[in-house]
């Protein structure tokens, strides 16, 4: 899959598409057994954008319409551990199992501009030095084939015309998925503390109501 667009850009439009697309979710409990508890976060009629948390000791699993992820921690319980931990998305992100990151061909391009722009700033580059800063990234532009294994062509490109290879962590990223996630478990911890409140309107007492 080809993730474009920035980090901040591609988080803030899912960050969106997520509250619209959970507005009218409910939540359901279902117990599966003592030491395992279950609960159905969907809207009523539609399965779409639906998904289940399951805890255990020391597992938050999350699974459904957009994507499968297991999160592990030290406490026992992780039910009252989300709902503050949640509050550090990249805390939480952390504890996420298997996880992967991917190439963002927008990031690459913005460190290439802000090798130039940095160069250009500092006071202490002569225009001699701007100028094999620009030729650098020049180079790996022109080396870098977007159409066939960007990652691999921009990053052997950038290493090899004589770049720091500490600049490449910057271009990667978290996969759409483990933000999808993070924003399931926000719905989650959301209506789950509407009903510890007293509130019912987010809570359904049955998976037939939501049918």
């Amino acid at each position: 899959m080809r993730y474009t667009g920035t980090r901040e850009k591609n988080r803030k439009r899912l960050a969106k598409m997520a509250n619209e697309a959970f507005v009218d979710h409910k939540l359901v409990p279902e117990q599966i057994s003592t030491s395992l508890k279950m609960w159905y976060c969907g809207e009523k009629g539609t399965r779409m954008y639906s998904f289940r948390v399951i805890a255990g000791p020391g597992m938050l699993l999350v699974y459904g319409d957009v994507g499968n992820f297991m999160l592990q921690a030290h406490d026992h319980d992780l039910i009252p551990w989300i709902r503050g931990a949640i509050k550090s998305e990249n805390y939480v992100i952390r504890k996420m199992v298997r996880k992967h990151k991917v190439f963002l061909d927008d990031e690459a391009e913005l460190l290439l501009q802000r090798l130039v722009n940095d160069a250009e700033e500092c006071d202490l580059t002569d225009d001699d030095e701007v100028g094999k800063v620009r030729d650098f990234t020049n180079r790996v532009r022109d080396r870098w084939d977007r159409e066939y294994d960007e990652e691999h062509e921009f990053c052997k490109a950038f290493y090899e015309e004589g770049g720091e290879a500490s600049y490449l962590e910057s271009v990667m990223g978290h996969e759409l998925s483990v933000y999808w996630t993070i924003e399931c478990l926000k719905k989650f911890v959301e209506l789950y503390n509407e009903h510890e409140a007293g509130n019912e309107e987010g809570l359904c007492s049955s998976f037939a109501a939501l049918t």
